[in-house]
Order: C-alpha cells, then structure tokens, then sequence
C-alpha cells in the first residue's frame, strides 16, 4: 500500500519558539525553518486503514499527564460589549471567549499563568474548551517567569481561546469548533509574530480578522444575539 501524507495541526507555541532559537544566519535559519515546518506539519501513514478519531470526539477527561483543560459554559458567553461595525475590537472579544482551567487545582499547580483567572460555574451543559498540553505550559511558563508580562500576555491570552465548542449535538459541534479553532490558531500566529518581530504582518493581520469575523456570525448566531 502506498503511503500518504495527510496535513497535521502544527503546534504553534513550540514551532515557533524552537524557530526563535534557531542559531547561525540568516539563510541557514530560513532553511531549518523549512524542513522543521515539512516534519511538523505532514506525517507519513503507512498501511492506514483507520481515519484518527477527530478532535471534537475526544473527552475531556481523555488528556495526557500534565495537560490543562480549558472550559468556559456558554451561559457565561456574551458578545454585547464586541462592536457590530467598524474594526474588530479582538480584546473585547478575546474577553468574551476567555477559558479557565476545569479545575481550580490547576491555578495553584500553575501559579503565575492564570493570575486573574475566573471560575466559571459549570453545570455541564455546552461550553467553549480548550486544552494546553504538557508542551504549551512549559513554553508559556517559561515566558511568563522570563520577565516580561506586557510583551507575553497576547500569547496567553491567544492559548486561552477556544478550539472547540463540547455539550452540543454533533453537526453544531462541529461547524462551531471549526471557527473557533480557525480563529485560535491565527490569534497565536499573530501573538507570536507580535512578541518576535518589530514589525508589522499585514497578512496576519488580515488572517485574523478574518477568522474573527466567522467566529461572531457564528457565535452570535448560537446566542441569539442579532
């Protein structure tokens, strides 16, 4: 059977810290960066006759050791302080969709990463989710003890967003999770290019509004909000 190359979801914190420490010029950090990027993003299947189970399936409970889930109730979700005209305002929004930690233990064990963190009462009905792995934390962590808040606090609030919607029938699940992992993962491209360059990404910038503008059509349409 021949083999095939099926696009995996890149870890973008670890992608793009391992590219900032990239040593030698210029050039040769430009061609570590894309053979880094081929072995990240595409993995090679042999003899698969089992599609991986998607991640909106999953458990929350199904996490490896050392992974935080984050989950927010959708009765605790409200987009009336997001303007309905003009340019998207990504702090109110990014507000609206903030996630905790499921278990206020984590805080604790994560003293430092969460320090204005809120508990969402949860009744186990829907709920945006998230989940930092083991790898995610380390990184954030790690910045987060270098000193520089201000300049970090974009990353942690974009690792803080939702990548799927739980506690809904499965069409719903699915469409919703779709944009908001859509809009997660351009916020943390945004964040990261933000806290390594000087300069502006007009194309993640452009990346980011636009997954922001399917994430409130889609959202406001959930709540009920028009």
């Amino acid at each position: 059977m021949t083999q095939s190359r099926r696009p995996v979801p890149a870890d973008m914190l670890l992608l793009n810290e391992r590219r900032r420490r990239m040593p030698g010029s210029t050039q040769q950090r430009e061609a570590a960066e894309e053979a880094l990027i081929s072995d990240e993003i595409f993995v090679s299947d042999e003899d698969q006759l089992i599609e991986a189970e998607p991640a909106e399936e999953l458990s929350s409970s199904a996490g490896a050791v050392g992974d935080v889930v984050l989950r927010r109730p959708m009765s605790q979700v409200s987009l009336a302080k997001v303007s309905w005209s003009g340019p998207i305002d990504h702090d109110a929004l990014q507000e609206a969709m903030l996630c905790s930690p499921a278990d206020s233990r984590e805080v604790l064990e994560r003293f430092g990463l969460f320090p204005d963190e809120q508990f969402w009462r949860d009744g186990g009905g829907a709920a945006l989710e998230a989940t930092l792995r083991a790898s995610d934390i380390a990184v954030l962590c790690s910045l987060v003890s270098s000193g520089s808040r201000l300049q970090t606090a974009p990353i942690i609030r974009a690792a803080r967003l939702p990548e799927r919607l739980t506690g809904v029938e499965p069409a719903t699940r699915q469409a919703v999770s779709a944009v908001l992992s859509a809009y997660r993962r351009s916020s943390l491209g945004y964040a990261w290019h933000g806290h390594l360059s000087r300069t502006e990404s007009v194309q993640l910038h452009r990346e980011r509004d636009e997954a922001a503008v399917a994430v409130l059509s889609t959202l406001r349409a959930l709540l009920g909000e028009r």
